[in-house]
Formats: C-alpha cells, sequence, structure tokens
C-alpha cells in the first residue's frame, strides 16, 4: 500500500500488536474485494492497524 499522507508512514504503536498475522491476512482479503469508490469504515480498536 502507497501511503500519500507521510503521517500514516509515521505512525507507531506503544505496544506489541497481537494476532499481527491474522489481522493482516484479513486485510489482505478485504483490499482485494475492495473497488474504486467503495467505502470501508473501520473502528478505532487494534483490528484496525
Amino acid at each position: 500500500m502507497i501511503w500519500e499522507n507521510k503521517l500514516a508512514t509515521q505512525l507507531q504503536w506503544s505496544a506489541k500488536i497481537s494476532n499481527l498475522e491474522a489481522k493482516q491476512k484479513v486485510a489482505d482479503k478485504v483490499a482485494e474485494r475492495v473497488k474504486e469508490g467503495d467505502v470501508i469504515g473501520i473502528g478505532s480498536g487494534s483490528t484496525s492497524f
């Protein structure tokens, strides 16, 4: 993923992200289905990493 906002590339989490591999797999599956113009709602919990 290419971030246009430089702030997004500098984000850091204060703790280890739990279940990182599983979360990345879910993100990859979602990314496969997103089309131009789609709107995706994301919460503020650690799953939205």
